[in-house]
């Protein structure tokens, strides 16, 4: 096994990848399609359901409103609710449930009471809703927490910083359709509740380079504010098999909440073709941080670094907006390499499924 530095891996690779034609010269064509996706991209989150409007399905007034209210639903699911709050009655559990209604909306509360025939929740504003059994279609544990009397629902993309993964696991039967960039798409699935596998093919391989990518990832370790896991990203030329495959073996590490966390890793380069293999003596370093800002936003940052003669890498930051399902990052990349090359947007676009969401 030969070892070579992540400079000689990439440079080794790229005819392959990029042919004799030089493909990359041919992105800027995509530029155009490029701000259009991004405006589009944008106007979808803004849309997609009040990023930091009030709770799903929850009507305006119910937070902290008093009386009662009727006709809340288009096909009339709920005949009448109660709102005032009722503070000297306890709940039965402290387990936050999701309620979900046959023509969409969407409650978040404590269950106070049932019958045969109805359940009634007590939401996070203290409001107290009746929903008929009949119209109820899901009932299960919510993900997120309620802060001051607000629901905040649980980062759905939190196996991932902007681009590199973090150590948190997907959840058995969770998956997820990715848009990274716009021409970099991504489909994840959980096998188990440690280990998943995500994989993707460039849009316009024609231009970017006919390959497709396969990033399976273990948890070793998933404790209260620690994970741990190894993974690899494998890139394989899609007419080009028999060549083999070429990317990044890694481990790294989640300290923190799902608020508030630290990620640190380290990757190696590598190449497989053959009898032929080899992985660089020269580690790629992976630091990145996130901290929630707001019941559906999320500041964070992340860095690669390629240590060696003339060190180099990748610092990017940015936001994110997310829902129950969707969301997306909005963020800048910076080019450190004998300098500093400004600046490169980032933009994320994600759509979580299955696993009981």
């Amino acid at each position: 096994m030969l070892s070579r530095s992540p400079r000689e891996a990439i440079s080794a690779a790229r005819p392959a990848l990029l042919g004799r034609q030089g493909r990359v010269g041919r992105l800027r064509r995509l530029l155009p399609l490029w701000r259009v996706g991004c405006a589009a991209v944008l106007l979808l989150l803004l849309a997609a359901g009040g990023l930091e409007g009030m709770q799903p399905g929850e009507p305006e007034g119910a937070h902290h409103g008093h009386g009662s209210f009727r006709g809340l639903t288009a096909d009339g699911a709920i005949e009448e609710a109660a709102t005032t709050p009722s503070p000297n009655t306890a709940a039965p559990a402290d387990t936050i449930v999701e309620v979900r209604l046959t023509d969409g909306s969407v409650f978040h509360g404590r269950i106070v009471q049932e019958t045969e025939t109805l359940v009634v929740i007590e939401t996070a504003g203290g409001a107290r809703v009746e929903l008929p059994r009949e119209r109820i279609q899901s009932m299960a544990p919510a993900r997120g927490q309620i802060v001051d009397g607000r629901f905040w629902p649980a980062d759905p993309t939190r196996s991932r910083l902007l681009f590199a993964p973090s150590a948190r696991p997907m959840l058995r039967g969770e998956a997820y359709v990715a848009n990274y960039m716009l021409f970099f798409p991504f489909v994840a699935y959980g096998l188990s509740d440690r280990f998943s596998i995500a994989g993707g093919t460039p849009l316009f391989p024609e231009i970017i380079g006919e390959v497709f990518y396969l990033a399976p990832k273990y948890t070793l370790v998933s404790g209260p504010g620690m994970d741990v896991a190894v993974g690899t990203l494998a890139l394989f030329l899609t007419r080009e098999l028999d060549r083999g495959s070429f990317g990044i073996v890694y481990g790294v590490g989640t300290f923190g909440d799902a608020d508030r966390a630290l990620t640190a890793g380290a990757g190696w380069g590598f190449r497989l073709s053959g009898d032929d293999a080899f992985v660089s003596d020269e580690p790629v370093l992976v630091l990145g941080g996130e901290t929630r800002t707001g019941a559906r936003t999320k500041l964070l940052s992340e860095g690669w670094f390629v240590l060696g003669n003339g060190a180099s890498g990748v610092l990017s930051g940015g936001v994110r907006f997310f829902g129950d399902r969707l969301s997306g990052d909005l963020g800048l990349g910076v080019l450190i390499d004998d300098g500093v090359e400004c600046c490169a947007p980032v933009l994320n676009f994600v759509f979580g499924f299955g696993g009981g969401r």
